[in-house]
């Protein structure tokens, strides 16, 4: 079986850890705006012996460097300040 996880970033701070499944994929990214977060979903297998991984979620703007490994997750849009934010995977 599947379920899906949501993790929190901050447009401005640090990476955050996290540990998936192996057979994971993101699914949706979004800016909520009354919050001032990210808010990335991601699908995952639910068997707990289930092989896993530790990433690392990094928030990006454009033009901002990044490893050429990083997995792109998703874009969140903050619309009232015409701001894009890119969600990145890393190994960890």
């Amino acid at each position: 079986m599947k379920t899906v996880h949501k993790y929190v970033l901050t447009p401005h701070g640090e990476p955050k850890t996290i540990e998936l499944t192996r057979e994971h994929q993101f699914v949706y990214s979004s800016f909520m705006t009354n919050a001032k977060e990210i808010w990335v979903w991601v699908e995952v297998d639910t068997d707990p012996g289930a092989a896993r991984e530790v990433k690392t979620l990094k928030v990006t703007r454009s033009g901002d460097a990044l490893p050429q490994e990083a997995e792109h997750c998703g874009t969140a849009v903050d619309q009232y300040h015409a701001e894009a934010y890119h969600v990145y995977c890393l190994d960890s």
